[in-house]
């Protein structure tokens, strides 16, 4: 299980809001950017900077067993 910052929560309870005021596009646009924060940050201890993505992607793929 991941540990998850207050700006985490925070986003959430955002998404969570805008989701109960039928605002659905709202609530991905908030979602995704924070999922990928959070992954970088816990995956790659990498706080700031440029990531490739596929560069966490082919270490995630190399670690199922591909």
């Amino acid at each position: 299980m991941f540990d998850v910052d207050a700006e985490a929560k925070e986003t959430l309870v955002e998404a969570l809001n805008a989701h109960k005021s039928d605002y659905g596009r709202s609530t991905c646009r908030l979602l995704l950017p924070e999922i990928e924060r959070v992954a970088l940050v816990e995956l790659q201890r990498k706080e700031l900077g440029v990531t490739h993505v596929d560069k966490v992607l082919g270490k995630l793929s190399g670690s199922l067993g591909r």
